[in-house]
């Protein structure tokens, strides 16, 4: 088993994505996850749709767009 997570706070976000992050600065994020189909993604949003590529061994699975947050 395996679990990935982050812990950006306050300025460790722009070691991953191009980015400003200060807690005065917001966006939304719209992720999705390519994966083995056993596997099982997780996310803050609820997932919306799961769509299986050419491969039958992988899917796409979709998260709903977060609100608008801070980056960190």
């Amino acid at each position: 088993r395996r679990l990935y997570a982050t812990h950006f706070q306050t300025i460790g976000a722009r070691e991953i994505f191009p980015c400003w992050d200060e807690w005065k600065f917001k966006a939304s994020f719209n992720i999705s996850i390519k994966h083995r189909k056993e596997y099982t993604v997780l996310s803050n949003m609820n997932y919306n749709r799961k769509i299986h590529s050419i491969n039958s061994k992988m899917q796409w699975t979709y998260f709903d767009i977060t609100p608008e947050i801070s980056i960190y």
